[in-house]
């Protein structure tokens, strides 16, 4: 067989534009799909990624590849009258190359002969080949999409690079795959991507987490703020576009499985506090513990009668600041009184504040989100109760199980 880019050029029809669908969680219907590359052979068809990522093709190569990739997809678009977006993967540095050169947009050219409407166009622009240096450029050029009413996405999107989303102002964001798999096995890269979800949330730019095989890469997106989704769990790349409502009953299933987590979260949180303000009300009456007299004395009659999954106990004013020793359970199960934590500022930890304003509210115990204690790294749920005068206790439980 002769190369793709000769066979290409001699069999005009060999080329053929697949669209893959892609989600919207909040209906459950197809919002728009992508454009993506498809080599006939006989009955087979081939991906040519690999010809575009290709250091043997020149860039004319790939360009007029690539125009005419797009010419046929918005034709095929137009033809079958879709209500739904249209995603158009360009090149950051095609662009840049063909500003240099001279000011009119190819596709800006071919959406104006095919009919197809601009607003319903995304232009999806490779992340990893965006340099800072060409941010200013760049958005120049994106300015003439937007001025037509198409909207840009970042495609491959990875953590280190959250000034893009700054610079670039994209509508919205495709989320590097590999953070997907990594989410599945581990809580740190799932808290990675809830944040780069609400990172983008922030800033007004829509989340779309790509590559999703499995029910649990469903869920998993969606907890981390996804509004769409794409990949194999709804559908490959196919010629023809779908009926917009065939895969609402899986984004149901992903939604149903999530709400129902949440409310066993929630109403064992609920327990947890509700056991906890009882408990703590009864020890503190029973065992007469004045907390202004002596607060490493009450710690020490409050901490004889605490759960063994409470590693530690201190107190804090509203401010902050701890006005006990540290009270830490140690591998004898016995608890030691480390004072040289007195006087530390805890305001800074997430928790503090949000627990303190909540015990003020509802004059009750509260517990705070789970996270992870930057001395001892374990997963940590902290229980904050109101001893009055302005003085809280603070018991952090393991939360790993």
């Amino acid at each position: 067989m002769r190369a793709p880019a000769e066979f290409l050029l001699e069999q005009p029809g060999a080329l053929q534009p697949f669209f893959q669908p892609i989600i919207s969680v909040a209906d459950g219907r197809i919002f728009g799909y992508e454009a993506l590359a498809r080599l006939r052979v006989g009955d087979e068809q081939r991906s040519l990624g690999a010809f575009f990522s290709s250091a043997d093709r020149t860039r004319e190569e790939k360009l007029n590849l690539d125009r005419r990739l797009r010419s046929l997809s918005l034709q095929r678009a137009r033809e079958a009258n879709i209500s739904e977006r249209l995603f158009l993967n360009i090149h950051p540095s095609w662009i840049s190359a063909r500003y240099a050169e001279e000011l009119d947009f190819p596709t800006l050219q071919i959406i104006d002969e095919t009919g197809f409407p601009a607003e319903q166009v995304v232009i999806e622009i490779i992340e990893e080949e965006i340099r800072h240096e060409d941010f200013d450029l760049l958005n120049r050029l994106l300015d003439r999409y937007r001025e037509r009413g198409m909207k840009i996405a970042i495609d491959d999107f990875s953590y280190p690079n959250f000034d893009r989303l700054i610079s670039l102002r994209p509508d919205f964001v495709k989320v590097d795959i590999r953070l997907i798999r990594k989410s599945v096995e581990s809580a740190e890269y799932r808290r990675l991507i809830r944040y780069i979800g609400e990172f983008s949330q922030e800033l007004g730019v829509a989340v779309l987490f790509e590559g999703v095989e499995t029910l649990v890469e469903l869920e998993n997106s969606i907890e981390a703020g996804g509004s769409l989704v794409q990949g194999f769990f709804f559908s490959e790349a196919r010629e023809d576009f779908q009926a917009p409502d065939v895969h609402q009953g899986r984004i149901r299933l992903g939604l149903n499985n999530i709400t129902y987590r949440a409310m066993l979260k929630s109403e064992s949180t609920l327990r947890i506090e509700d056991s906890m303000n009882r408990y703590l009300a009864l020890v503190i009456a029973r065992e007469q513990v004045f907390v202004r007299s002596n607060l490493d004395e009450a710690l020490s009659r409050i901490a004889a009668f605490l759960p063994p999954q409470c590693f530690r106990a201190f107190i804090c004013d509203g401010l902050g600041i701890q006005r006990s020793s540290n009270f830490t359970r140690t591998s004898g199960d016995q608890f030691k009184f480390y004072p040289e934590y007195r006087g530390k500022n805890w305001a800074w930890r997430p928790y503090f504040f949000p627990n303190v304003v909540r015990m003020r509210a509802v004059q009750r115990g509260v517990v705070s989100n789970r996270y992870v204690d930057f001395e001892t790294r374990r997963h940590t749920l902290t229980f904050s109760y109101p001893l009055g005068s302005d003085l809280y206790i603070f018991l952090d439980f393991d939360a790993e199980h």
